[in-house]
């Protein structure tokens, strides 16, 4: 590692923080991966994240169908069927702009945007059983469609959405959504510029409640942060990782461990990482990837039932197209456990885990090739 890699490691240590390792092998502790369908023209292309399991079926977004503008589509993870659930027109519901995020009561959504006015939007339900999808009436009021929900409690939501306030600078929104009144409540308008200029902002529910959400930095490798928010839309910085004493960092996922610790993954303009932060003392945990051993440009972190967390890259790693990977929270370590090494492999979207032993995930192939793949890893 170079120069900014060796001054973080000697900050985490000046900080009272640690730095994990990666676990270096001749060869990965290889898991079984497994193909299960190919996406292979136009008419069924771009799979987004996140993904749903609902019973036997995993739902997912496309963004192409054959209206050449996106579609739900289902998977059956018992006969592996798959199936376009639901084309877009650009018309009625406009074009997906999120993948699919399960409420509190159990339901599949999404969000779709005006095709003729990018301001106004939808709030999509998913009736699975009956194979529809109904809307609420179109939003306005907002900076631009949504790119990602959280669900609170049941029919409340909070969500983010950016705009283009300047060419190569990205403003946004930070907002609560009452299902119930249909109502949207702006409760963070136009983020400050040395916060952050990436409005693509992940959100969950943090301990006790509260809500955590991480904001990447700007395209020069601004301040990234991790930010609070309550139901009432009180907000605040939570941990600004250039005034903690970890610049350049700009975390992009961002999920709630079973020990209540925030884990997520980051790029910096030097190296990828995996970070952990106690909400607690805010103590700050640093694993970082080496681009050899496991890959760049993490994604898609998840926890498994057996408490490891995995996540993918999309480049590097053995075969240079990326790779799965698992971390160990307890010793804050990381391995490689499969690596990619077919076009339909390339560019993980989504992972999530359909039994306790089985992990499936999504991939968009190569950019312009109308290619990708759904694909399952076994952990047994």
């Amino acid at each position: 590692m170079n120069f900014l890699f060796n001054l973080i490691m000697v900050l985490s240590i000046f900080y009272g923080s640690e730095a994990g390792q990666v676990v270096e092998r001749e060869q990965p502790v290889e898991a079984q991966f497994r193909t299960l369908h190919k996406f292979l023209n136009v008419d069924s292309s771009g799979p987004m994240g996140p993904l749903v399991i609902k019973d036997d079926f995993v739902y997912g977004i496309m963004s192409f169908g054959e209206t050449q503008l996106g579609s739900v589509y289902s998977f059956n993870i018992n006969n592996e069927s798959f199936e376009t659930f639901y084309n877009f027109t650009g018309k009625d519901l406009g074009v997906p702009r999120t993948g699919l995020f399960k409420g509190v009561d159990g339901y599949v959504y999404c969000i779709s945007s005006n095709g003729s006015n990018r301001f106004e939007w939808y709030f999509l339900k998913l009736d699975t059983a009956a194979h529809t999808v109904n809307s609420s009436v179109t939003k306005a009021g907002l900076s631009g469609p949504p790119y990602w929900l959280t669900p609170i409690r049941e029919s409340f939501w909070t969500g983010s959405s950016p705009t283009q306030a300047a060419p190569f600078i990205t403003t946004g929104t930070i907002f609560l959504y009452n299902q119930l009144e249909d109502t949207v409540k702006v409760v963070w308008k136009d983020f400050p510029q040395e916060f952050s200029k990436n409005t693509f902002s992940q959100m969950i529910v943090g301990p006790k409640g509260k809500i955590f959400g991480n904001l990447p930095g700007g395209p020069f490798f601004a301040d990234g942060f991790i930010y609070t928010l309550d139901d009432k839309g009180n907000h605040s910085v939570f941990f600004n990782f250039t005034k903690q004493g970890f610049p350049g960092i700009n975390p992009n996922n961002i999920i709630l461990g079973s020990d209540n610790a925030l884990y997520g993954t980051a790029i910096s303009s030097d190296f990828d990482l995996v970070y952990k932060i106690i909400p607690s003392n805010k103590k700050f945990i640093l694993i970082p990837l080496n681009q050899t051993e496991v890959g760049s440009n993490p994604c898609c972190l998840i926890q498994a039932n057996n408490g490891l967390l995995y996540g993918m890259t999309s480049s590097g790693g053995e075969n240079g197209i990326g790779s799965i990977f698992a971390v160990d929270p307890k010793n804050n370590t990381v391995e490689a456990i499969y690596y990619f090494n077919s076009d339909y492999s390339r560019h993980p979207t989504a992972l999530l885990q359909i039994d306790n032993e089985t992990l499936l995930g999504t991939s968009s192939g190569r950019p312009g090739f109308n290619e990708g793949s759904i694909f399952e890893i076994d952990l047994g």
